[in-house]
C-alpha cells in the first residue's frame, strides 16, 4: 500500500485491490449540480451514482467504494462525470463500438454491481470509453 492518503483513497474508489493501479479519477469541483459519477468496467458493466452520495474525505480518509469488482464485472476501466444529456461511447478490444445516452444507464447507489452497458463477445473486453457532452 502507498503511505499517502491520495493513492490509497483513489484505489479504493476505483475498486482496485491493493493499489495495483489507479485507473482514473475525476474532479467533482468542475461537475455541474446534476452530474453523476459514471463507472464502466472491463466486462461491459457500469452504473451512475449521484456525486452527492460521495462524502468529502479528510486527509487520512480511507476512501469510498464505488463499484464491486468481481469476475462478473472485471476491473474498472473508466470513471467520468456525466449528465443525462450526455452520450457514452464504448469501444471493445475486438472492435465493437456502441453509443448510448448516459440517461439510459441506471442510477444506483455506491458499492453495487452495476448493470450491463455493453454486451461483449466471449473473451472481449472494454478498451476505451468516452463521454460526449450533450452540447455537441
Amino acid at each position: 500500500y502507498a503511505h499517502t492518503s491520495w493513492p490509497r483513497a483513489s484505489a479504493v474508489l476505483c475498486g482496485v485491490v491493493r493499489c495495483r493501479a489507479v485507473t482514473g479519477r475525476t474532479s467533482s469541483s468542475t461537475a455541474s449540480d446534476d452530474a453523476d459519477l459514471l463507472t464502466v468496467t472491463e466486462n461491459g458493466y457500469g452504473k451512475r451514482t449521484p456525486i452527492s452520495e460521495y462524502r468529502t474525505q479528510s486527509r487520512y480518509g480511507k476512501g469510498l467504494k464505488d463499484i464491486k469488482t468481481s469476475d462478473r464485472n472485471g476491473h474498472v476501466t473508466t470513471i467520468e462525470t456525466a449528465t443525462d444529456a450526455d452520450d457514452l461511447v464504448v469501444m471493445s478490444e475486438g472492435g465493437q463500438i456502441m453509443r448510448t445516452r448516459v440517461g439510459d444507464i441506471s442510477t444506483v447507489g455506491r458499492n453495487t454491481m452495476g448493470v450491463t452497458v455493453m454486451k461483449l463477445d466471449d473473451g472481449d473486453r472494454v478498451a476505451c470509453v468516452d463521454v460526449l457532452s450533450g452540447d455537441s
